[in-house]
Order: C-alpha cells, then structure tokens, then sequence
C-alpha cells in the first residue's frame, strides 16, 4: 500500500502540472474574450471537467503518508456555508442538502481542497437510494474541544460500520457505488489524519447519520486575517519572484501576474533565483516557489532571501512533495502553501493577503 500511495502521488504530482496549465490558461482566455463570444461555452466545459478531474487527483493525495493536508486556519461554519452554496449549484433538486451551522467562529487547520472533497464525498452517498423530496442534513457545533459535523442522509446504508460500507461498495458492480465507496474511504482516511473519528449510525427512521469529530488542536491559533484591498499603485509597486521549474505553469504564472498589475521576475530553478535576486539588490516583494526546485527546493530558497530580506512574504505550492521536512515550516508567519491546481484568481487573493500582512510583520 505504501509504494502505490507513493506511485499515485508521483502521478498526482505530474498531473497537477498540466491541470494548473488547462484550468489557469481557460480563466485568462475567459477574462480576455468579449462578452458574449461564442467561445466562452466551450471555455466554462473546459474549465468544469478540469475541476472534476482535479477532484478526482485530490482522492488520491488523500491516501498519500507524506501529502500535508493542513494549511491555514479554515473557519468552518463560514466555509461550509461556501460549500453549500456550490452543492446547490451542483445538484439543486436532484440532492438538495440543508445545512445548519451553529459552530460559530470554531475553526481548525486543514487543507481547503481536501476538506471540501471529504465532506463532499459524505454527502455525495445520499446517490445510494434517498427517500424521495427529503434533503440531506448537515449540521455543526462547537463540543468540548471538538468541532462536530453531523450528517444525516435519507437512507439506510447496508453497512453498519464505515469499514463495512466502503467494502461492500468497492465489490459492487456498479461504477456509481464503486465511486462513492472511494470517496467515503478517502474521506475517512482524511479525518483520521486530522486527529479526527467518522462514526456511522442508522435511526428508527431509516436514516444514516455520519458523525465527524474534529479536534480544534494543530497546534495553531493564528487570527483569521480578512482580505484588506489593493490598489493598482500598490500592484505597480510590487516585485513578485516567481521560481517555477515547469515552463508551461511559469509561463502561465507570469503572464497572469504581470496582466494583473505586478511587476514580476522569473527563474527556472533555485540557483538563477538567487542570481536574479542579487542582480535586483535582494529587492523582491514576494516570492513564488515550487516546494521542489531544481537545485535549491523551495524552502531553502526562501530561507536565503529571507535572511537578505526578514518578513519576505512567501508562497511555496506543490501538487506533491515526497518529503515532508520540506514544508515543515509553511505555518511560519508570512509564508503560505498553495495547493496545485489552483486558479489564478486564488493566487492574487494570497498574493494580496500576505502584502496585507507584511507590514505587520515588520514591526
């Protein structure tokens, strides 16, 4: 299970570059169309499937030792509420879903992408065989010092317990069943990381309820920072290091930065970074890494520039790392890991939430 946990991440890894490229280039070429061009429809297919086959590389990286799957503080009630609003938009009547949060401002550290896909991949499983016109119900609240999502579908799985359930359904025929089955794997396999239990129960209405229990733990109690604004002068003004080995993700890198305003160096590998760096007088604004760089990784690179600049803001993205002391120290102050793909739009909001914070830490 190790070497084809290793395997599947390798494959991740490469995949992740070329998604990064379709789904990055297909949200330029939508901002730069006319209105109206006939074009865009096949633009938003292109973009949709993308999403999906991002969804699916997720499933894998869940299974992965060495994959991180925390990043920053993720409020949960507010994010499952941006969740909810996409499930709507995904399945509208076809699986309705009512969510209740009362967990507040509780939050914990976890990965974004990964937790949307666990808890997707729970309420995905009302496909099985819902009682007609009754939704399923996602509800949240603060315990103790656990964070307790508490899904109830409307039906009776044929398990009795998670193991049971996901068994059953990876021996089925049915491709549908064989999918779920994963994901309720994948989603299980991801709470028991995060310190957490997934525990299934069926009531006297024929109904399922999954119960996750999350640990508010991590060892992290940064303040959420909100996203402040960033004028055009302050774009202008912004030099960005961009360290991208794949000339396909640099490109789209690059070009997508410098069409939003940013002034913007690049290098293919750590050593012409640190060249580049010297050759502007270490005067870079933010730096833009792969975590596994040709010659310095990430990480080293960023400990360079910070020692010539302390406070650089940093952000270090992947779509795998093999070693986890690379990315040991992402949850420093300004430094913060991006998960490939991403669209482009994500980046700027990073980008622009580390500059927000620069100041702070300088003081």
């Amino acid at each position: 299970m190790a070497a084809l946990s290793r395997l599947a991440g390798a494959m991740a890894h490469d995949y992740h570059a070329l998604l990064s490229q379709i789904l990055g280039s297909s949200e330029v070429a939508q901002q730069l169309l006319p209105l109206g061009h006939p074009a865009s429809d096949c633009i938003t297919r292109i973009q949709r499937a993308g999403s999906k086959a991002a969804a699916l590389t997720a499933r894998l990286l869940a299974f992965d030792p060495h994959h991180p799957c925390t990043g920053p503080q993720l409020e949960v009630d507010a994010h499952l509420r941006e969740l909810h609003e996409r499930w709507h938009r995904r399945w509208g009547d076809a699986l309705p879903v009512t969510l209740t949060t009362v967990a507040e401002t509780e939050s914990l550290r976890s990965e974004a992408t990964l937790f949307d896909c666990a808890l997707t991949d729970l309420v995905q499983l009302a496909e099985e065989a819902p009682i007609a016109g009754t939704p399923t119900q996602v509800h949240t609240q603060g315990i103790g010092d656990h964070i307790v999502i508490t899904i109830t579908l409307p039906l009776r799985l044929a398990a009795d317990t998670i193991l049971e359930a996901v068994l059953s359904g990876l021996a089925d025929s049915d491709s549908g069943r064989r999918g779920r089955a994963l994901g309720l794997a994948a989603a299980d396999h991801l709470i028991r990381r995060w310190c957490g239990t997934l525990e299934l129960a069926h009531g006297a209405d024929q109904r399922t309820t999954l119960t996750v229990r999350l640990p508010k733990h991590c060892g992290d109690t940064t303040v959420i920072q909100h996203l402040g604004t960033t004028t055009a002068r302050r774009r202008a003004g912004t030099t960005i290091l961009v360290a991208e080995d794949d000339p396909g993700v640099r490109s789209l890198i690059v070009s997508f930065l410098r069409l939003q305003g940013f002034t913007v160096l690049e290098a293919e590998d750590g050593e012409i970074a640190l060249t580049v760096s010297a050759q502007h007088d270490y005067a870079i604004d933010v730096l833009l890494s792969d975590v596994v760089l040709p010659k310095r990784p990430g990480p080293v690179l960023a400990d360079i520039l910070r020692r010539k600049r302390p406070g650089l803001p940093v952000v270090l993205m992947s779509g795998f790392t093999d070693d986890a002391s690379l990315i040991s120290g992402l949850g420093s102050s300004g430094c913060e890991f991006l998960q490939k793909p991403f669209a482009p739009h994500v980046l700027v909001q990073t980008i622009e939430r580390l500059l927000d914070l620069a100041p702070l830490q300088k003081t």
